[in-house]
């Protein structure tokens, strides 16, 4: 516990923008909880690949539902998560395969299934390059592994590394990258275990030629297809509307989903109860929450945000609350303010909204 915060009442920041730090944190919108829930609990148990769409506005949190999905994941260890997000001016499936494969690597989850290759399969039976490559990636001897790793990117590999490690193809296309990575899940998911691949930003497809995109959403739906057990696929989209997700990934793969969790605005008490419990999770006496703001200061806050806005947003009233908690920081500090009241908390309320680049 930090006493950055002390002359606050709090241990932490409260007002942090969706992130790692905060995926642990969930307050309010039970309803969408227990449906996050339900769907963890189906990955887990049974077998039956199944797949999800998330559907919000602008700021309305589903990267941090993603997030905290991910993080709830955790206590399960026969669940192995992958979260990827859809890179802005995306070129092909390609480049979601490359983010895959980069956040595979980075949760430990291609060295873990390498070592359990080494362990459980019979030497010579091994029937891809993608196992080969995820073998090397599993070994303790660091050339192997980095050779492994490029290779398994779509990095340009010299033919004779490759050779080192026992592969013989390269991953250099949109078709053999949906492959690769149907392949690679297939290795994930190997003795009973499941994979939850939670995929943001999927509306960033729509960039791409009618050709192009139609090679990713069928890519997406022969991955699925060819994981018919031990998948769970969340497809997260910001968009205006929950219509506009199945114009942009076609009926046929709309059609496979078990349910869609929408995120839509938040209504005036919702943003009330979201600020009181994220300063209640950081306060050093929970009994004291909301100090250091006043109850009625909160309530008048997004009552003016409301009244400015045509609709709010988690992000929006957090960046709010943000501005007025730095403000009255140095207030606080400097010993000119005790406490946030309703004039106080108004007053300092930011005088626009934040652009989609600040945000």
């Amino acid at each position: 516990m930090s006493d950055r915060y002390a002359h606050l009442g709090l241990t932490g920041w409260p007002f942090n923008r969706a992130g790692p730090e905060s995926a642990d944190i969930w307050v309010g919108r039970p309803d969408v909880l227990r449906r996050m829930k339900l769907l963890l609990r189906g990955a887990s148990r049974v077998p039956a690949s199944q797949l999800f769409l998330m559907w919000a506005d602008l700021g309305s949190g589903k990267t941090h539902a993603l997030r905290h999905m991910e993080h709830l994941a955790k206590s399960q260890p026969d669940l192995v998560t992958i979260m990827l997000t859809t890179p802005r001016g995306i070129g092909s499936f390609f480049d979601v395969y490359r983010v895959a494969v980069d956040g595979a690597i980075t949760v430990g989850a291609l060295a873990s299934a390498g070592r359990d290759l080494m362990d459980h399969t019979i030497h010579g039976r091994v029937s891809s390059d993608v196992e080969r490559a995820i073998i090397a990636i599993g070994t303790y001897q660091e050339e192997p592994a980095r050779i492994a790793q490029a290779w398994l990117r779509g990095d340009r590999v010299q033919r004779q590394a490759s050779r080192e490690i026992g592969v013989t193809s390269q991953i250099r296309s949109a078709p053999e990258a949906i492959d690769a990575l149907a392949d690679l899940i297939k290795v994930l998911r190997r003795r009973d275990r499941a994979v939850l691949l939670l995929v943001d930003e999927v509306q960033e497809l729509e960039d791409l030629s009618p050709k192009k995109r139609d090679e990713a959403v069928g890519g997406l739906h022969k991955v699925f297809d060819k994981n018919s057990d031990g998948l769970t696929m969340v497809l997260s989209f910001t968009a205006a509307s929950q219509g506009t997700m199945t114009s942009l990934i076609g009926g046929a793969l709309a059609d496979r989903a078990n349910d869609v969790i929408a995120l839509p605005a938040i209504s005036r008490d919702e943003a009330v109860e979201l600020v009181t419990g994220l300063v209640e999770h950081q306060s050093v006496d929970p009994s004291a929450a909301p100090a250091p703001f006043q109850p009625a200061a909160i309530a008048a806050a997004v009552d003016a945000l409301a009244t400015s806005a045509a609709e709010l947003s988690p992000r929006s009233v957090i960046l709010a609350f943000d501005a007025i908690l730095r403000e009255a920081e140095f207030d606080i500090s400097e010993g000119t303010l005790s406490t946030i009241d309703a004039t106080y908390a108004v007053d300092h309320l930011p005088e626009r909204d934040a652009s989609p680049d600040e945000r």
